[in-house]
């Protein structure tokens, strides 16, 4: 039995197991497929006649941002996902397995969850664009009225994007496999989160954020 087929029976036998992390996968890309769609449909194209730079400068720094979060999100949850998962590593080892080879099959799988997410949360994006772009539009103050549409410069921004962040954390994902051993591993899954200490830097950086957010909120009050 090849690594694809091991990890395609591991895929489909373990959806269960998948679910807390497949919601969160999808949830990301539908939230992504929305701005990708608001920013290339046609609704915002009338915002854009109003004021052309401002409308593409916000929008791009929306998704900008939105891909940031989106990274430490993926890394956090692909962490978790790996910690749930170190226990069956440490058995699939003892079994005669070699790490390379369950690094493999890691990899496989979770990129087998990539696609599955991408592709539900495109459609699912889809079908919940025309709500979502209503909902910006009337906070925005316009009347504009919202047309359904799908641009497929939109779907293939939003699965490079999606894809890229998630392909780099579960390459970081088969590196932390194949540099780990049996023992730890499986300690791994006992392991406590522990509580992060609080530090003078972190306060420092918390009272820069606040006046950079301030500053901003302030900037906002002068644009008509």
């Amino acid at each position: 039995m090849g690594v694809f087929e091991i990890a395609y029976n591991n895929f489909k036998s373990n959806l269960r197991i998948y679910t807390a992390f497949f919601i969160a996968m999808v949830f990301s890309v539908v939230v992504l497929t929305n701005f990708e769609l608001l920013q290339y449909g046609d609704a915002i194209k009338v915002l854009q006649g109003e004021n052309a730079k401002f409308t593409s400068a916000v929008l791009i720094s929306v998704i900008v941002i939105l891909s940031v979060f989106l990274f430490f999100f993926i890394w956090y949850a692909t962490n978790i996902f790996l910690k749930n998962r170190s226990k069956e590593i440490g058995i699939l080892s003892f079994m005669g397995l070699d790490l390379y080879t369950i690094g493999k099959i890691y990899f496989v799988e979770s990129i087998l969850i990539g696609i599955t997410s991408c592709i539900s949360g495109i459609i699912i994006g889809i079908i919940t664009s025309r709500f979502f772009q209503t909902i910006i539009i009337k906070l925005s103050g316009f009347n504009i009225k919202v047309v359904s549409g799908v641009s497929v410069k939109a779907i293939i921004s939003t699965i490079i994007i999606f894809m890229a962040i998630f392909t780099i954390m579960t390459i970081k994902g088969f590196i932390t496999i194949c540099r780990s051993s049996v023992i730890n591993l499986i300690n791994t899954s006992k392991k406590q989160d522990k509580i992060p200490k609080v530090g003078l830097g972190l306060y420092l950086l918390s009272v820069i954020s606040l006046l950079i957010l301030s500053y901003g909120y302030y900037k906002s009050l002068n644009i008509r």
